[in-house]
């Protein structure tokens, strides 16, 4: 018989849904807001991130505003070509 703490169990053990558009998206607004930026850093961690790209993307964003920098296209980019991720 299932209940709802066996159902948790079950779905806890999947792995977790993956939706491209979704991190996008929440990229995107990490460009466009630094309050996006505290609360994303907040909520989400680089493994949330399927794909390896937006992960790059992520920690660059993160780093930006670490050293106290605008994070937007701009920015990123050139952060990225500093660590390497980029030619």
């Amino acid at each position: 018989m299932y209940n709802v703490y066996n159902i948790y169990i079950m779905y806890d053990s999947r792995l977790p849904p993956r939706n491209e558009e979704a991190e996008r998206a929440v990229l995107a607004s990490m460009l466009i807001s630094r309050e996006a930026i505290d609360t994303t850093s907040q909520i989400l961690r680089t493994e949330d991130f399927s794909s390896n790209t937006h992960k790059m993307i992520f920690n660059a964003i993160l780093q930006l505003n670490r050293e106290n920098h605008t994070a937007d296209i701009l920015t990123t980019v050139e952060e990225l070509r500093r660590l390497g991720e980029l030619e």
